[in-house]
């Protein structure tokens, strides 16, 4: 028993210690400003491409138009990047800009109920490889973006979006794990009545473009 109990402390501490080592191996860096996060685009498109081709966005796009697309949402010089690497290797991202700064098509929404969006700091791409999920490295991405919004006291409030998809949807895959409780637990609140359109063509299950319903979260700042 003694020598059991031994094997099973020894084979804890070896996890503890491989656990350990995988989070000291990704550093979190903050980029701020369309100049320094001009050299990270390729990568962050590439992931960009990687995650929202999956479920549950299902995105069918090319590397090229995600990069267009995170210029044409970084090239103000408001924009941060946050980005998780791995020996140099960029392994996650969370991106964010003030919302004044975003596509008409998604501010509509407020201007079309007189929301006031002067305040608001949209939380865009929450990005991070399969094989780093679970190991709170997206806790600390977003609480490093958090600690960047608090120190401009112009913001009071942090918001997101997300695509609205069925729970009984067949493509959803086995091993999907919805962050709502994650979102729940930092403070965010859906706002059902808060929604945009966006059009593109799912990967898998469509044949052409249809318009998807993106829905908004938000965040009181104290």
């Amino acid at each position: 028993m003694k020598v059991a109990s031994k094997y099973v402390l020894a084979v804890l501490f070896l996890f503890s210690l491989k656990s350990n080592w995988v989070e000291a191996a990704v550093s979190i860096e903050v980029v701020h400003g369309s100049e320094a996060i001009r050299p990270y685009l390729d990568d962050l498109a590439s992931l960009t491409f990687e995650i929202y081709s999956t479920y549950p966005y299902l995105i069918t796009s090319s590397h090229e138009e995600e990069r267009e697309y995170l210029r044409e949402h970084l090239q103000e010089g408001s924009g941060i990047v946050i980005l998780a690497k791995e020996e140099g290797k960029v392994v996650g991202a969370i991106t964010g800009h003030p919302l004044v700064e975003a596509p008409e098509r998604m501010t509509k929404t407020f201007r079309s109920s007189g929301t006031p969006i002067d305040d608001m700091y949209y939380l865009g791409d929450i990005l991070l490889k399969k094989e780093y999920r679970g190991q709170k490295i997206g806790q600390k991405m977003y609480e490093e973006f958090l600690s960047c919004v608090l120190v401009r006291p112009e913001f009071k409030k942090v918001l997101f979006c997300e695509i609205v998809r069925d729970k009984d949807d067949p493509r959803r895959p086995g091993d999907f794990f919805c962050l709502d409780e994650f979102w729940d637990k930092r403070g965010f609140v859906k706002h059902p009545e808060w929604v945009y359109s966006c059009l593109w063509q799912d990967r898998i299950g469509e044949d052409e473009e249809s318009l998807k319903s993106m829905v908004y979260w938000m965040k009181e700042l104290e």
